[in-house]
């Protein structure tokens, strides 16, 4: 039988002021149980991001807890932005502003026209997105970091 194998994303984007990163986080769930707060995170490594009521995305290790768990590992991936220009390429993109991504905060948004949810980490924006539509958004952020290059910028 036929093993299906997790095709590789480009994993690093550069621009001034802008570093974009496919990141391996470890493990991502969908658990049901426990509510938490809306649009809120519990915890760092693993972390609990609120998804709906009842519903939570655990990343970074299994979830200790739940009714329901299920393994989204190989569903979601999570593209990171660091850099002075994070919120820029956030405000591009998307109709959230970027000031209100509070730390201990996230946000399920359209970021490029494709649903993500949002969050800091560690100083960075993560981004999680359908693994069908990654290396779409991922091409999209190739284009809007040639924004940033000298000659281009109007900040």
């Amino acid at each position: 039988m036929l093993e299906l194998q997790r095709q590789p994303l480009a994993s690093a984007i550069a621009g001034p002021g802008i570093a974009i990163r496919v990141r391996d986080v470890g493990g991502q769930y969908l658990v049901s149980g426990p509510d938490m707060p809306p649009n809120t995170i519990a915890g760092t490594d693993p972390c609990s991001l609120w998804l709906a009521p009842g519903r939570r995305l655990v990343v970074g290790g299994a979830p200790a807890d739940g009714a329901f768990v299920s393994d989204l590992s190989d569903g979601l991936v999570v593209i990171e932005l660091d850099g002075g220009r994070k919120e820029d390429i956030l405000a591009m993109a998307s109709p959230l502003d970027p000031a209100l991504l509070a730390p201990g905060r996230c946000a399920q948004t359209l970021f490029a026209g494709i649903k993500i949810l949002v969050y800091r980490h560690a100083g960075a924006i993560r981004l999680h997105v359908e693994r069908p539509l990654a290396e779409w958004l991922l091409d999209w952020l190739r284009q809007a970091v040639t924004a940033f290059e000298t000659g281009k910028d109007n900040a």
